[in-house]
């Protein structure tokens, strides 16, 4: 009977069969860590949080292999409440391989 759910083929060493239920498969992955560079106008703690937290948010949206959009980033610190104005260090699209997961890398808020 176990023979039929899920079995090695000795020919191909593959696993062949119907699994007995959810069959996971882990994948490692490898975390890729984005810093920022941020200037937020006006300057302050709260606002400075806000942006963090929807950063945060929007990286947690993010898959493995996925392409985080420049586009997503600047909405999401635009759109933070308190914001008027802000200067962002990225200029490109953040890529990630099939193994690799974009996380919220250092933020460094740039005062001026």
């Amino acid at each position: 009977q176990a023979y039929l759910f899920r079995h090695q083929d000795p020919a191909t060493g593959t696993y062949v069969g119907k699994p007995g239920g959810i069959e996971v498969w882990p994948i490692p992955l490898t975390l890729k860590p984005v810093p920022l560079t941020i200037r937020v106008i006006p300057d302050t703690a709260a606002i400075r949080s806000a942006v963090t937290l929807s950063l945060q948010a929007l990286f947690r949206s993010v898959s493995p292999g996925d392409t985080l959009l420049l586009s997503a980033i600047r909405t999401a610190i635009g759109s933070s409440t308190g914001v008027t104005d802000y200067e962002l260090d990225l200029t490109t699209n953040q890529a990630s391989e099939n193994y690799e997961l974009l996380t919220l890398g250092a933020i460094t808020w740039r005062i001026v």
